[in-house]
């Protein structure tokens, strides 16, 4: 299955995914997943540009785990849940860094958009997956 990655943010600044992933820093990655389609053992085929002329297949891997992330704001804060439980100081940290982002408010700039058009419609939050290509796990 295909995990696409961006190259650059909505602004037009460099993601460092592709750098990332291949040297270890990103370990996994958030998506919405409502039909639980990926699951562990799925192959995984990272990517950039898909769906483009510039489609690209960086990595080839194995899907290794799925948790269950819940994403809420109070438009100030993004706050994580992983399998049911709030995230608070190292694991924040942990969290934010293992999926690729240098600082929480990086991360935030990424999903407080999501969470927020989430709440619009009524919603608490977003419920995403988290799918794992190491061992690690929250």
């Amino acid at each position: 299955m295909i995990l696409q990655f961006k190259i650059k943010t909505d602004d037009g600044k460099p993601t460092g995914f592709v750098r990332k992933i291949l040297t270890g820093q990103k370990i996994h990655t958030l998506r919405e997943d409502v039909t639980g389609r990926w699951k562990p053992g799925a192959k995984i085929q990272f990517a950039t540009g898909v769906r483009t002329p510039k489609y690209e297949q960086f990595l080839e891997g194995i899907c290794t785990g799925i948790q269950k992330v819940f994403l809420r704001t109070d438009n100030v804060n993004v706050f994580i849940y992983v399998d049911g439980r709030l995230l608070t100081g190292a694991d924040v940290v942990r969290f934010y860094r293992n999926d690729g982002f240098k600082t929480f408010d990086e991360f935030s700039s990424w999903f407080m958009p999501i969470c927020q058009s989430a709440q619009a419609t009524g919603k608490k939050g977003v419920a995403l997956r988290l799918i794992h290509w190491t061992d690690f796990k929250y």
